[in-house]
């Protein structure tokens, strides 16, 4: 069985992931909107748990990011496993596995 688990900065601040997002017109003529996160290699922190990881935008890469005159080098260059010593993980509850559990419970540790 899978476990659930946390993974969070340190700090406790949220975080932006980096993502790709498109929107054009299907063969029914119905507008399609797609949205992907970009991944990358997992930092040594959370190898534990699966070999990529979300792209997590530095603060100050974030803008960067979402603006398309920048550079596609300064893009790519954004794209790395965040610092691993600045991320943590735990198992938590399956409690997270349903939508009906809002709950501050979800995030105890297992």
């Amino acid at each position: 069985t899978k476990t659930p688990m946390r993974v969070r900065l340190k700090s406790d601040e949220p975080f932006a992931m980096a993502g790709l997002w498109d929107h054009w017109t299907g063969t029914d003529g119905k507008e399609v909107r797609s949205f992907s996160i970009v991944t990358t290699a997992a930092s040594e922190s959370i190898t534990h748990i699966h070999e990529r990881m979300p792209v997590i935008l530095r603060r100050e890469d974030e803008a960067g990011w979402l603006d398309p005159k920048t550079e596609p080098e300064r893009l790519l260059a954004m794209l790395k496993p965040y610092a691993s010593d600045a991320i943590d993980s735990y198992a938590i509850s399956k409690l997270v596995n349903s939508p009906k559990n809002d709950t501050p419970d979800c995030l105890k540790p297992a």
